[in-house]
């Protein structure tokens, strides 16, 4: 197999019943055929994979195994398959997940798989909304000029529809967080859609943690409350969301963290500098574009993965 990642990264994961199939969700069987495609012996524990990595020698084909976002789907349907195999991964974990804070973009896919017969609906939906706070006109002239832009993401994210990659566009880059919650706000009210009670259905809580510790996997941080440009914050912000992020899980799971994965795939010096005064070891990028031939600074910081969802 020849690759240039050292890490497999997993969101979502599907089983049609408690937990709705989305772009680039698994089930329990394709997470498994994954593995055993991929050959179980490849995979080597979050420990092993650290203290390889400082040392300079992962074997060509050992990857490990990391998730995002903390979503309580990664535990009811992901962690019985590794279980299953023996086999052992980072889990990135955002700390707001265990305070009353609105988790937006969480809440958001909540809503949009559950309330809307598809997704291109609450998409329309969205734009229509979108109108009573901003100049919507200007954000189709804008997302009009980065065409070619969003064409390149389509390519790299293929299980995303292109309504998806321009939706992602405009929420990530054209709109404000606070615009962006206005709009879901608002349309949760219309729908009637109470989106305090999904906590608990969509997240993990800190008795998983506990569990997939005392099972030898390993938590990292995933900054505390997730934003899309982190990269864009200045250091004292910065420094303030992966501070409280590590405070958090390590009073959770009463253990030292040192490893971690960067938030939507944002980063800066200062991201760095931050890891690195935090005594973190070890980051993961979201892609596998870093050419490791070449010498970076903090390199063990910048740890590329794969999306499984290309995998598939």
């Amino acid at each position: 197999m020849q690759k240039n990642f050292f890490g497999i990264m997993f969101h979502h994961f599907h089983d049609n019943k408690n937990f709705l199939k989305n772009p680039g969700s698994l089930s329990a069987d394709q997470f498994y055929k994954m593995v055993k495609s991929l050959g179980k012996k490849n995979f080597i524990s979050p420990d092993e994979f650290t203290k390889n990595y400082k040392k300079g020698y992962i074997k060509k084909n050992q990857m490990c195994i990391t998730f995002d976002d903390g979503l309580r789907s990664q535990f009811e349907i992901a962690f019985p398959v590794m279980q299953d195999l023996n086999i052992k991964g980072f889990f990135f974990i955002p700390s707001s997940i265990f305070s009353d804070e609105l988790k937006i973009l969480e809440t958001v896919k909540y809503f949009k798989e559950n309330f809307y017969q598809t997704v291109d609906e609450y998409y329309e939906d969205f734009f229509i909304k979108l109108k009573d706070f901003e100049d919507l006109d200007l954000i189709k002239n804008k997302v009009k000029k980065n065409y070619k832009k969003l064409i390149i993401v389509k390519k790299k994210f293929p299980f995303y529809s292109f309504k998806d990659i321009e939706y992602r566009f405009v929420r990530d880059y054209l709109v404000s967080k606070k615009v962006f919650e206005k709009t879901n706000l608002s349309l949760f009210k219309k729908n009637k859609f109470n989106y305090k009670k999904i906590k608990n259905m969509f997240f993990m809580s800190k008795n998983n943690l506990k569990l997939l510790i005392k099972n030898g996997n390993q938590i990292g941080l995933h900054s505390h409350s997730h934003p899309t440009k982190i990269s864009n914050f200045s250091y004292k912000k910065q420094l303030y969301e992966y501070s409280k992020n590590k405070i958090i899980l390590e009073k959770i799971i009463n253990k030292k963290i040192s490893s971690m994965s960067h938030p939507c795939n944002k980063y800066n010096n200062d991201t760095l500098k931050i890891l690195t005064k935090l005594n973190i070891s070890t980051g993961f990028l979201a892609n596998k574009n870093l050419n490791f031939k070449k010498k970076v600074k903090n390199n063990n910081f910048l740890i590329p993965r794969e999306d499984a969802a290309n995998l598939l």
